[in-house]
């Protein structure tokens, strides 16, 4: 059997859970999804993922080309339905992540109890 890989939700590799995401924020073209592995548990409120991605570097005239490896985090909300993850060095959080987030979660949960 053949699955495209929207018919996979997600996956279990050595005790951590890996969900396929669709990247929200930056300049894009088109949708850009990614298996990230999820740093939260299951049920809460507010969702942390980390994707580790590999970045090619062309090499110059006198060096080869190489690979790096960046990592970045990305947070949703337990309340949106699209399943999309923003990335928190967007701007969507910074400058200002405290009071960007601090609208976020009141807009999202209506503030939190204390």
């Amino acid at each position: 059997m053949r699955f495209g890989i929207h018919h996979i939700k997600g996956y279990e590799l050595r005790n951590q859970h890996y969900e396929l995401k669709e990247i929200k924020g930056g300049i894009r073209l088109g949708k850009e999804y990614s298996f990230m592995k999820r740093l939260t548990k299951e049920n809460s409120r507010i969702h942390l993922y980390e994707n580790t991605r590999k970045v090619s570097h062309p090499g110059g005239k006198h060096t080869s080309s190489y690979r790096t490896y960046e990592t970045d985090f990305f947070l949703a909300l337990s309340g949106d339905e699209s399943g999309a993850v923003w990335n928190l060095n967007s701007s969507r959080f910074v400058p200002d992540f405290n009071g960007k987030m601090s609208e976020l979660l009141k807009r999202s949960f209506g503030g939190l109890e204390k």
